[in-house]
């Protein structure tokens, strides 16, 4: 029946105010009502539709923000941009000579930074701070040989290895 049949139907037969809603709310469900059905059962789902967007949107976004970097040299060198911290762990790592310590530095651009002094065993994390976090997008990794008597220096003195930081 469509909604010209209904109408004369319902002049042909007058029923009450109460029986009519009840009758148009029976039809309507049997009916798809084209647009204004799909309408009506989209905001039926809404919240099954709501909380699947909001579920993949955390899933997105704790992929995005808790991304890693492996350098496998001799350690395994994890970035947590969620936790702002560099996590270095010693893997096939021999130190050779006692009086050199090797380093971990960024540089993006002409500046470069001292993250600190790579684990000779074990895991070592490093807190990041603004200016760190700065320089690890598009940055280099450089780690280096230095001196453990002397001061760090502003510079990597012999530089091991040098590569992209890549995400």
């Amino acid at each position: 029946m469509n909604r010209k049949q209904l109408t004369l139907l319902n002049i042909i037969v007058p029923l009450s105010k109460k029986v009519k809603k009840q009758v148009w709310r029976n039809i309507s469900s049997e009916l798809d009502l084209g647009f204004t059905g799909q309408v009506s059962q989209l905001r039926k789902y809404w919240g099954y539709i709501l909380s699947g967007v909001t579920s993949l949107g955390l899933l997105l976004s704790v992929t995005l923000i808790n991304q890693t970097v492996h350098a496998q040299l001799d350690w395994d060198i994890n970035t947590d941009l969620s936790k702002q911290q560099i996590s270095v762990v010693a893997t096939t790592h021999q130190h050779v000579n006692e009086k050199n310590a090797c380093t971990l530095w960024i540089k993006k651009g002409d500046k470069m930074l001292l993250v600190g002094a790579m684990p000779e065993t074990g895991k070592k994390t490093f807190n990041l701070n603004s200016e760190v976090l700065s320089m690890l997008k598009k940055g280099t990794i450089i780690i280096s040989f230095e001196n453990k008597d002397n001061p760090l220096p502003s510079t990597p003195t012999l530089i091991s290895y040098q590569g992209e930081w890549t995400f």
